[in-house]
C-alpha cells in the first residue's frame, strides 16, 4: 500500500529520491550486559552488582538515492562524559545533545532540525543542483510532531503509523 502512495506523492511534487529523506531515531544500550554469557551465577546476583543499563539515542537520516547521509544527534545523559573531555563536540562526527534519560524531546529534535538539518538539505540541494524542496518520511513519534509547515514550506512532512489491524504501515499526508 506505502509504495503505491509514495509512487503518486513523489512524481505529483516533482521529488527526485535525491530529495526524499527519512529520519529515526534508535536507542542504543551500548553497556547493557549480554543475556549469555561465561560468568558465573554468583558473580552475577553478588552483593553489590548491578548491571549496567547505560543507553543513548541517535537520530539517523538519509536520502533515497543513498548518496547523503545527515550528520547524526547522539542525544547522552551527560554533558561532558569522561570519554570526550578535552574535545570540542563540533569536531566530533555527532551532534551531541545532552538530557537526563538519555532520550530524544520536542526540544532537541526541534534544536536540531532548526539549526542543522535545514542547513544541510539546503546546502545539499544546493550542492546537487536541485531545487530546495525535501520530502522527509518520519515516524509517528510524538517529539516529531511540531509544526514546521508554516516554518519552511519547502519541507513536506510524510508521518508513518502502524494500524492494529495490520503487521503492515499505514502512511499518510500530513
Amino acid at each position: 500500500m506505502f509504495p503505491a502512495q509514495l509512487n503518486t506523492i513523489v512524481p505529483e511534487g516533482g521529488y527526485s529520491p535525491k530529495q526524499v529523506f527519512n529520519i529515526d531515531k534508535m536507542g542504543l544500550y551500548w553497556k547493557k550486559m549480554l543475556m549469555r554469557t561465561y560468568i558465573s551465577h554468583d558473580e552475577k546476583t553478588a552483593p553489590g552488582f548491578k548491571a549496567s543499563k547505560d543507553s543513548l539515542t541517535l537520530l539517523l537520516g538519509g536520502n533515497a538515492e543513498g548518496n547523503y547521509k545527515l550528520k547524526p544527534l547522539l542525544v547522552y545523559h551527560s554533558q561532558n562524559p569522561r570519554a570526550v573531555r578535552g574535545y570540542i563536540k563540533s569536531r566530533l562526527p555527532v551532534i551531541w545533545k545532552s538530557n537526563r534519560k538519555a532520550g530524544m524531546t520536542h526540544n532537541i529534535f526541534h534544536g536540531w532540525f532548526v539549526d542543522h538539518a535545514v542547513s544541510e538539505f539546503k546546502a545539499y540541494c544546493q550542492k546537487e543542483n536541485l531545487a530546495f524542496k525535501i520530502l522527509l518520511l518520519l515516524n509517528n513519534a510524538g517529539v516529531y510532531k511540531l509544526d514546521y509547515k508554516a516554518l519552511w514550506p519547502s519541507i513536506k512532512f510524510l508521518f508513518f503509523y502502524p494500524t492494529p489491524d495490520c503487521c503492515c504501515s499505514q502512511w499518510t499526508r500530513v
